[in-house]
């Protein structure tokens, strides 16, 4: 393991041209960053990130990554307390490692999405990944961890729920949009938002109809007083590029692009996808991708 801890003193990301050269052969392995005190980010491969906050008592890793490395091992190596672990949503790329654990918090609306994911994903996904990277860095690491791996025991997440990790508190906000049980949490301590899929710059919303997903985002609105950073799950570092929290912007601007949608005052091209019937809408190089055929339903 390559392990770079970036001091969590808001001034920015590493950038010496040693750290830059050092870390584009690292991506055959996880990076571990230390994006603020007890708080790490593990940038797998340069696609998902699962984060892992440490508390005096215990800790709390957020999201699973997709399967194909032995999480569970790293994260013993990063410390040593009881763990509790957290889905974002039920997707196979964050919750197709929850195998390697006991029990997985996740909320219910995702419950049967976690339960049918079997190793077959793993293959799919990877294979997928591969074939759009140009640099062959996915693959490089890639372990095919021995089978069989069940689904864990699934606790039922809900809006509003806390976890005490000992001296730092992680609130959960139900942000139903990508998926229908997609959760972001705030660290209190650090200040950040671990915002999963439900607020990044290439928004997909599969799991509800656009309006839902714009309440949802505009509910956890309430709530920016309590982050200064935004972190997704795919902070990845990205080749020569340095692991940072996203835009600020990004929030309002897929809110507003949202809300241009549905009453039907956008300013700008709505884009097919190669997803059958959905649209993108661009700006300031943000992405909201939704289903012209759910505007308003209920989810």
């Amino acid at each position: 393991m390559l392990y770079f801890e970036r001091k969590h003193n808001g001034r920015g990301p590493l950038g010496a041209p040693k750290e830059r050269k050092a870390h584009k052969m690292s991506l055959q392995k996880p990076v571990v960053c230390e994006v603020a005190k007890d708080t790490y980010i593990i940038d797998m491969f340069g696609e998902q990130s699962p984060a892992l906050l440490v508390g005096t008592e215990k800790a709390l890793l957020i999201d699973t990554a997709c399967g194909d490395y032995d999480l569970a091992g790293l994260v013993q190596k990063l410390t040593d307390k009881p763990l509790t672990v957290v889905l974002t949503h039920g997707h196979g790329d964050h919750a197709g490692g929850a195998f390697q654990f006991e029990t997985v918090w996740c909320h219910p609306l995702d419950h049967t999405m976690v339960q049918e994911l079997d190793d077959s994903h793993v293959d799919e996904y990877c294979e997928t990944m591969k074939q759009n990277d140009e640099n062959g860095f996915f693959d490089a690491g890639r372990q095919r961890l021995p089978g069989p791996h069940p689904c864990p025991k699934l606790l039922p997440l809900s809006d509003g729920q806390e976890f005490d990790l000992g001296g730092r508190t992680v609130t959960v906000h139900h942000t139903p949009g990508h998926t229908k049980g997609e959760v972001v949490l705030i660290d209190h301590q650090s200040r950040i938002l671990f915002s999963g899929d439900a607020v990044n710059g290439n928004l997909g919303i599969f799991g509800a109809s656009l309006i839902t997903a714009l309440r949802g985002l505009q509910n956890l609105a309430a709530y920016a007083g309590q982050w200064d950073r935004n972190f997704t799950g795919h902070t990845g570092w990205g080749g020569d590029t340095f692991l940072t929290s996203v835009s600020p912007s990004i929030f309002p601007t897929c809110m507003a692009l949202m809300q241009e949608v549905l009453d039907g005052s956008l300013q700008g091209d709505v884009h097919p996808t190669p997803l059958g019937d959905r649209y993108n809408v661009v700006r300031d190089g943000v992405i909201v991708s939704y289903d012209p055929a759910r505007l308003k339903d209920p989810v």
